[in-house]
């Protein structure tokens, strides 16, 4: 893409991997030819990172095409979060966001909605540890009536995250 639009960061060179292991399907999402270079079939891994290049050169950080994150040193995929949420008596709806507290510390917290009656946020944190590690137990769960839907019919994340900041979720 052009200086200063966002991209996604692809890599290439002899230290690429061939693919996933026993995963076609990801392997021919992530790893694919170089549409830059018409001399020979170069590969190169699309690793969901957002960034835009700045006049100098440098490469700065955007965010990612999907829901993955880093937190704690561990990458973690939110939808993960979310399907053990939903598993959860009466719950039918279910968000989990990342939100920074400082530039290298965040937290994660969910949103769930459905038919109740719910547990308590500290019940449901500790019936996700059946499930999930230690690391993937959002900080905060709040329960709502409904969740925000945007304008195509989905949960509207940003509205979400405008409400935990506006609540002081922080």
């Amino acid at each position: 893409v052009p200086i200063g639009e966002v991209g996604e960061l692809c890599l290439m060179g002899p230290q690429v991997a061939a693919g996933y292991f026993n995963d076609a399907v990801r392997t021919e999402q992530s790893f694919v030819l170089n549409p830059l270079n018409p001399t020979y079939a170069e590969r190169m891994y699309k690793c969901g990172d957002l960034v835009r290049e700045d006049s100098e050169g440098c490469l700065w950080f955007v965010g990612r095409k999907d829901n993955q994150i880093k937190h704690m040193g561990y990458r973690i995929e939110l939808e993960e979060i979310e399907s053990a949420l939903l598993e959860l008596e009466g719950v039918a709806e279910a968000v989990a966001l990342y939100q920074r507290v400082r530039e290298q510390h965040g937290r994660i917290i969910a949103f769930v909605a459905g038919e109740g009656p719910f547990q308590d946020g500290l019940h449901m944190r500790k019936t996700l540890k059946r499930s999930l590690p230690d690391y993937m137990i959002p900080a905060s769960i709040a329960t709502l009536d409904v969740l925000p839907k945007n304008a195509n019919g989905k949960v509207d994340r940003k509205a979400l995250g405008q409400l935990a900041v506006a609540s002081g979720s922080n």
